[in-house]
């Protein structure tokens, strides 16, 4: 998780931590719903609505994911052009709420799959890992 832009290796140890055993959640989608990080839907006939996220959830891995995706907004180039395209229609708060999703969601393939994500600055990456072994000694 120490891979993505914005996640240290406080926020990555708290964010698995808390999963626990990633098995668990069948799908990304899990995992969000989970998390916190999507919209309640209410249906009736043909009318749809979208509210507020859920406050059943785990607002300590939520909090953590917002924080990390406000730096990943502005600093990872894929993060960057969702967070892009979603605030110029519907709002800074919306497009970082939307970036944390999307991160939630590539936190469980990462989990699942136990590789890193795709977009790693390899300089960044690679001080994450000399302070985490000097804290660590």
């Amino acid at each position: 998780m120490m891979s993505f832009t914005g996640i240290d290796y406080h926020s990555a140890m708290l964010t698995t931590s808390e999963i626990g055993d990633i098995s668990r959640f069948p799908s990304s989608k899990h995992l969000v719903s989970w998390m916190g990080l999507c919209p309640s839907l209410h249906q009736s006939g043909n009318s749809t609505y979208m509210g507020k996220m859920k406050k059943d959830s785990n607002r300590r891995v939520r909090c953590i994911l917002i924080q990390a995706a406000e730096t990943a907004a502005i600093h990872d180039p894929r993060m960057k052009t969702l967070y892009d395209r979603i605030a110029a229609r519907s709002g800074h708060n919306k497009a970082i709420v939307r970036v944390a999703n999307k991160m939630a969601s590539i936190t469980w393939h990462i989990l699942t799959k136990k590789e890193p994500y795709h977009q790693v600055k390899d300089s960044l990456y690679a001080s994450k890992l000399k302070n985490m072994t000097r804290v660590a000694a």
